[in-house]
């Protein structure tokens, strides 16, 4: 009877215990008492606080530089008007420089360079006699032909450009070939531009 009581008193006493080392652990687990899923009212009051005005600093203003000024000439000087004028006439130019066609010929034009074209063409003999010192880097001859003033394409073959310089006093000869329909021979005109300080010439009429 006594051992039978003694057993029941033992075990009482275990599970007791088991359950005193149970609740043990679970306030060791959680010492606050506070459920894990529950913010805290730190937490609540951290994230409901926000600033109530910013403060935007004014743009940076960057010093425009100075525009500078200008050194030197900033246009360029009027060129004299050009003129028009017979085809066997003579041209006065600046400093009693003088220039005139000395020969037109037709020629049977050749296609040496790529993009020439071979057929009829003249020739013109562009003569300048110098009133001073005359550089010819600037010189340049054309042609036109027709109503419609159609530019003449320039051959190479047989040409030979005013070139280099020329003293007071002295003349000079270049011969330009430029390719014309023998049905517009009878209006054409050779374009004489000397220098950038000579007026532009025109020299007009018929080269039959």
């Amino acid at each position: 009877m006594l051992s039978a009581i003694s057993r029941k008193t033992l075990v009482a006493i275990v599970g007791l215990v088991v359950v005193v080392a149970a609740v043990v652990v679970v306030v060791l687990a959680n010492p606050g008492g506070d459920s894990p899923t529950q913010p805290s009212s730190r937490a609540e009051s951290a994230s409901t606080e926000a600033p109530t005005s910013a403060t935007i600093a004014p743009p940076t203003r960057v010093p425009s530089s100075p525009t500078p000024s200008p050194t030197g000439p900033t246009s360029v000087p009027d060129r004299p008007r050009p003129k028009t004028i017979g085809i066997d006439d003579k041209a006065s130019l600046t400093g009693g420089t003088s220039a005139r066609l000395s020969s037109i010929r037709q020629v049977d034009g050749k296609a040496e360079l790529p993009g020439e074209v071979g057929g009829p063409a003249i020739a013109v003999t562009v003569s300048v006699t110098a009133g001073k010192a005359i550089d010819f880097s600037q010189t340049v001859v054309n042609a036109y032909y027709g109503a419609d003033n159609t530019p003449a394409t320039p051959l190479s073959t047989g040409t030979t450009a005013l070139a280099g310089s020329l003293a007071g006093g002295r003349s000079k000869t270049g011969t330009y070939v430029f390719r014309v329909p023998k049905a517009e021979l009878g209006r054409v005109s050779i374009e004489l531009d000397l220098s950038i300080g000579d007026p532009v010439t025109l020299f007009e009429g018929s080269a039959k």
